[in-house]
């Protein structure tokens, strides 16, 4: 999914009785790999979630908004 999709998906998401969801800045997403798991997806099971690839709210350069980082949980390098 591109980046805006994640964005205003998060922005417009209602679950678990609340509404101010957000995408995650890279050291708050880095901080869910889990690279002691012998097997992909390294990220913490607690999220329940699939490996992949997750958006960060982080841009590479502050003054160029057309990119973000994003941590891939199939790869313990993030």
């Amino acid at each position: 999914m591109t980046w805006d999709y994640a964005f205003f998906g998060c922005k417009n998401l209602r679950i678990g009785g609340y509404s101010d969801w957000r995408l995650p800045e890279l050291e708050e997403l880095k901080s869910l790999l889990d690279a002691s798991r012998p097997n992909a997806p390294y990220i913490d099971q607690i999220f329940q979630s699939q490996a992949g690839r997750y958006w960060s709210n982080t841009k590479p350069d502050p003054d160029y908004t057309g990119s973000r980082y994003a941590v891939d949980f199939r790869s313990t390098d993030g």
